[in-house]
């Protein structure tokens, strides 16, 4: 399918979920392009490009509005070897990105700016047809007055699998993480979860998630849902 048969590239989205026990509602803009987790059709396979993309959120109970994520650039390749070829995936990225922090020893952690940007390199295969499994060795560097000494840095490691039908219908991603923030803001995050989109039409689909997070001794879930449309 020619790219001008596929989604168009510009998805707006709007949504709802829950982030450490806080209610939110969501928007979302993204000018383009193209991510992971969007159907394929028109576009490659395992390949990802997203600028300016804009995720705005309001936490309902405390009457919070804020940036939750705003993506400058984000590229990734997770490109399948074979028998004749042997590709190396990789990906990079920076974004300003509301982590959430202890705002004290030993105290709850709240929502605080800080500027991410990471990176890496791994391997991808398809394990069977329309199945895309990949593993990435990478490295995080955060930049905010919240974090101790203003930074973290460290590395880390990520895998996961792709999933669906010929039809890309739907798609799954599990996926599992872990960073060692092992200068600055010392810390151990880690990250399990699942995502899902289903296409409602060539221009409208359904995307939810779930996500297991632990850092600085906290355990926490993240989920939601949104209708996304493409324009």
């Amino acid at each position: 399918m020619p790219p001008d048969e596929g989604h168009r590239s510009a998805p707006g989205a709007l949504g709802t979920g829950v982030r450490d026990g806080r209610f939110y509602l969501k928007a979302r803009i993204r000018p383009a392009y193209h991510d992971l987790m969007d159907p394929v059709g028109g576009y490659t396979a395992g390949a990802q490009i997203d600028f300016l993309d804009l995720t705005l959120r309001y936490y309902t109970k405390d009457r919070d509005p804020r940036v939750h994520e705003f993506r400058l650039l984000n590229i990734e390749s997770v490109a399948p070897q074979d028998a004749f070829f042997r590709p190396i995936s990789w990906k990079v990225g920076t974004e300003l990105f509301s982590r959430l922090l202890p705002h004290a020893p030993r105290a709850a952690l709240g929502e605080e700016y800080v500027w991410r940007s990471h990176g890496g390199a791994g391997l991808a295969a398809e394990p069977w047809s329309n199945g895309l499994a990949y593993i990435f060795a990478d490295a995080t560097v955060d930049y905010g007055p919240a974090l101790d000494e203003d930074h973290a840095i460290g590395p880390g490691a990520s895998a996961g699998l792709f999933a669906g039908p010929a039809s890309d219908r739907w798609k799954t991603h599990v996926f599992a993480a872990i960073t060692r923030f092992s200068l600055g803001d010392v810390s151990t995050e880690t990250r399990i979860g699942l995502e899902g989109r289903l296409t409602l039409t060539p221009q409208q689909a359904i995307r939810a998630g779930i996500t297991g997070l632990h850092d600085f001794n906290h355990s926490w879930i993240e989920t939601g849902i949104s209708w996304n449309v493409y324009f």
